[in-house]
């Protein structure tokens, strides 16, 4: 089973003990790669044993030809009038387009 976790940095804490073999995981911002590892670590987790794949929001919306078996998470948004909404439903279009049937 493949997963994408989408999760803001405030929420890693609390989820990387979900993550599994094979896993994928969103990078907020340029500090999240490590704030994982920080977190993988202070949770006595092999984060290499894991073989994780960490992608981007761009590269989350050039994906193509992979399919996860679930997606789960918070979908980021933009502040500021209506840009928020359209971030979370570009978000939500791209990552059922992304799931198996």
């Amino acid at each position: 089973m493949k997963t994408l976790h989408i999760y803001s940095n405030r929420h890693i804490k609390d989820k990387v003990k979900t993550i599994k073999n094979g896993d994928w995981i969103y990078l907020e911002n340029s500090f999240s790669k490590k704030r994982w590892s920080l977190y993988f670590r202070a949770n006595n987790i092999n984060e290499k044993e894991l073989n994780i794949t960490y992608i981007t929001q761009s590269e989350f919306f050039k994906l193509k030809n992979i399919k996860f078996d679930s997606i789960v998470g918070n979908p980021p948004y933009q502040k500021g009038d209506n840009k928020r909404w359209k971030l979370w439903v570009q978000f939500i279009s791209k990552s059922i387009e992304l799931t198996t049937d």
